[in-house]
Formats: C-alpha cells, structure tokens, sequence
C-alpha cells in the first residue's frame, strides 16, 4: 500500500471515528505555530489510544515522550474522574507548548507533565500513583532499555 493511499484511508476512518474537535485541532495548530514537528499521531490513532484506555479501564496512565500533547489529550479524556495522566517530556520548548495545550483544553488538573530526561523523572511505582504501569516506547531513538526501566519502576510491564 502506498503512503497515498494510507493517507487517505486513514483520513476517511478519522473522519467517521474520529470527527473534528476544535480543542484538538487547536493543539495541533499551536504546536505548528511553535515549530514542533509534525510527528504526531494521527487523530484515528488518537481515538485507538482513547478507546484502548477506556476498555481496560484505567485510572492512570504514564506517557513517555509529550511532544505537543496531541495524544495525551486523547488519553486524558478517556480517564474517570479522578483519573491521573503523567507524561514525560526532555525538550523544554515541547513541554511549554503541551502544558498550554493541556490548560486549553481544561486538562490542566488531569495531566502532570515533568520535565527532564525519562530515566531521571520517571516515578518509582511504589511511591507514585502509577502503582501498575505499562511503559512503551514511542521513539525509536530511544536509548532506555527494558532493564532501566524495569529497575526504575520495578512493577512495570515493559513490552
């Protein structure tokens, strides 16, 4: 399948699943404006993060990696009140663009973003609100390797 017709695939299943929303579309344009690259997910993928946070039902969830916070924002709202998101940014300029997206969008109160380098600001579970966690990386120029992160959060599943 050519990246044409990917794209356009995916466009027409965001548009029946995953309809216009003015506070999302607002975060993409802000994080745009600051320059941020264009390596969001896609709002389809955004919505497939929404429902997976739904089905198992969880109260917490832990992001590695914010960039603008497209899809944290997606993730947040699937979580019941009360629910807690904590994403992990290193670039300074993305976590200023995520955290007023996250204001913005009145999620301000649900998401904590921590700045600095994952290993360094990555929660020890137990003393944490992430008591059980599944951490993935999202990027492959990623240098933490499954013993790191096993040792930083030791109840972690780490695909």
């Amino acid at each position: 399948m050519s990246q044409e017709l990917w794209s356009a695939v995916d466009c027409y299943i965001g548009g029946l699943l995953a309809p216009h929303d003015a506070l999302l579309s607002d975060a993409l344009e802000a994080s745009a404006a600051a320059g941020l690259p264009a390596i969001q997910v896609s709002p389809t993928q955004g919505k497939l993060l929404h429902v997976l946070a739904r089905m198992v039902g969880a109260r917490n969830i832990l992001e590695i990696g914010t960039l603008g916070g497209y899809s944290t924002i997606w993730m947040a709202r699937a979580l019941p009140p009360g629910g807690y998101l904590l994403t992990l940014e290193a670039d300074k300029k993305h976590a200023q663009v995520a955290r007023t997206n996250f204001d913005h969008a009145g999620l301000g109160t649900t998401i904590a973003l921590r700045f600095g380098p994952a290993l360094e600001t990555l929660p020890d579970g137990r003393q944490q609100r992430l008591r059980r966690v599944r951490v993935g990386a999202r990027h492959r120029r990623s240098k933490m390797t499954r013993e790191k992160l096993q040792a930083r959060a030791p109840r972690a599943s780490v695909p």
